[in-house]
Formats: C-alpha cells, structure tokens, sequence
C-alpha cells in the first residue's frame, strides 16, 4: 500500500502511472562545508580539510535529483565565490536552482565538521548568512504550487525567524494547494537551543510524510521502543512516518500498517548527510507509486551505498543505477 498516493489527486495517479518523474519543491539553504581529511585533524589542530556543497536541504534535494525527481530549489544565495561554486555544482546534479534568490550584501554559510571516537561535532558560521535570509516574502506560491510534493528540513524552523517564516509560509501554500507535504526533522541542538517542541509538533500535524531517527523519535515522543515512537508520531497528524535506526534499518507506519526493513551489511566510512539522502530515497520511491516496504527498501539501499562513502555532495551521493544495482544484489530485484 502507498498512503501518500492514496491522499493523492487523480491527475497524480495518473502521471505516476504514465511514469513521469516525481516533482518536489525542496526549501533550504545552501552551505559550504569543511570535512577532514581524516581523524586526525581537529578543531585545534593542523591538518588538511576539503570543502564541499552541504546543507541538508540541498543534500535532500541533489539526492532526490540523483534517483530521477525532478526538484526544484527555493532559497537565497550570495554572490561569492563559495556561494558560485555550490550553485554550480548542485545545478550540475539537475537541480532546478532557477527561482534561487541572490543577495549581493550576504555570503553562504559555512560549516566545519570534525570526528572523535566516532563522533561527529559542527561549528557552524550562519549567522546573517545569505542562506538564513529567505523570508515568508521570498517565497512565491505559483513556484510552490507547480509541484507534487513540498519538502524541508525541521533544522529550518530554528536557524533564524526568517527562515522560519519562509518554511511555513511553503507549507501553508502546499497544504492549499494539495502538495504532499513531507519533512525530515534532522534536530541539532547546537542549531536550536531553545528548540520548539510545541511549533514543532504543529507543523508534525500539517504533514503527509515525517521522517527521523530514532533518537529523535525518543526525544520528541518521550518513548523509549521505537514502534511506540511511531505509534505515538502517527496521533500526531501524518499519514507515513519512518525511523531510521542506523545500522538496524529503518521501520515504517502508516495507520493500518507497519514495515520493517533491515539494516544492510555495509562498511560504515562516513554518515554525513546519510539521514538527508534516505529520506531522498524515501519520498522519490512513494511519489513514484512504490509500496511502504518498496520505497523503505529503496531509502534503505540509498543510504546504505551513502555512508560506505566520504561526503555527500560531489562524492557520496548515489546515482539512480547504483541504487537499483544494490538492490538486486541485496534483495532479489531492483
């Protein structure tokens, strides 16, 4: 079964059966992010870093483009060399970076990622950022209305009051409009502090499909099984809701149904961004009219060749015949 389709109008139905692509609007910002070349270069140590496109509203989005959607991208950009470069190279993923807003007096976030005993720490340089800039008064309705479905990440809501007010005026012109409406929580504490649970738990109502990890799903819900999670998640308000839970898969639920599927054996290299490119993986399988368990399946085998990689944008993100490749190999069939 496929409750997002279900939900969906017939002219939808229709074109997924004709095999057009999935078209979903992605809101977000763009990043510049700073990885280490390996263990060994910390915060307060010398070493080589590399630079790569982030921000998981663009990971999500080239992603998505990557498996075949067709997607299109609504935020604001500077007009630095950074800020040219990651426009480029997420362009060169297909995405439709057309409707990007470009701020001359405001350069693109930066973000710096360091690992330790397994553990992964940001520093983030945001603040008044050209991406932490797209408003409510940004956001154009007849862009949003062009698509089937309207995606961002939870993170959105606390970068900054405008950012804010741009992912929720998307979501109500996507709700008027009938999108599907799917977010993927993706909480930081270092990003949100004084985090929302409330606003949160309010925009969990509004959508049609909401994904997360386990830990989030335990701090959200209180709950400490992740199908009690799900459960309680459900009488939130969303028709799908799936937990990831690393190397145990991920489990799926929709109201008279529950799928589990399992972890797939993979040597773990990096998990940046791995969250972001399941749910890609996710979303694009269910707009293209595949089952719970086909599309848990597919996000499953999208974020498994992820993290056997270093980085996601440029380096980790799979392709469409990877994916269906890895697929036959795991499961049987593509």
């Amino acid at each position: 079964m496929n409750p997002l389709l279900n939900k969906a109008t017939l002219d939808l139905k229709q074109e997924r059966s004709a095999g057009k692509k999935p078209h979903i609007c992605v809101v977000g910002e763009m990043l510049l992010e700073f990885l280490p070349a390996d263990e060994n270069v910390l915060f307060q140590t010398f070493g080589p870093m590399y630079k790569s496109p982030s921000g998981a509203a663009c990971i999500f989005a080239c992603a998505a483009a990557a498996l075949g959607a067709r997607v299109q991208l609504l935020g604001r950009t500077g007009t630095d060399p950074f800020s040219r470069f990651v426009h480029e190279v997420i362009s060169g993923y297909g995405v439709d970076t057309s409707h990007l807003i470009e701020d001359r007096e405001r350069q693109i976030g930066l973000s710096f990622v360091e690992e330790q005993a397994g553990a992964r720490r940001f520093v983030y340089y945001r603040k008044n950022s050209a991406g932490s800039m797209l408003s409510a008064e940004d956001i154009d309705p007849a862009v949003v209305r062009q698509a089937e479905a309207l995606y961002f990440p939870a993170m959105l809501l606390g970068l900054s009051p405008q950012m804010r007010s741009a992912c929720l005026a998307a979501l109500a012109v996507a709700r008027e409009a009938g999108l599907i409406t799917a977010l993927d929580l993706n909480i930081r504490q270092e990003l949100w502090p004084d985090r929302d649970d409330g606003l949160l738990k309010k925009v969990i109502s509004q959508l049609n499909l909401l994904t997360l990890n386990q830990n989030e799903a335990f701090l959200i819900t209180g709950e400490m099984d992740a199908k009690a999670a799900l459960s309680r998640l459900l009488s939130y308000g969303p028709l799908v809701v799936a937990i990831t839970r690393g190397a145990d898969g991920l489990i799926i639920g929709a109201e008279d149904e529950l799928v589990e599927v399992s972890g797939l054996p993979v040597q773990v290299v990096d998990t940046v961004g791995a969250g972001d490119i399941c749910a890609a993986g996710l979303l694009t399988g269910l707009l293209e009219g595949m089952s719970l368990e086909e599309a848990g399946r597919f996000a499953n085998a999208t974020a498994a060749l992820k993290i056997g990689r270093m980085g996601a944008i440029g380096r980790g993100i799979p392709t469409r015949a990877e994916v269906q490749d890895f697929l036959a190999r795991h499961y049987g069939k593509p």
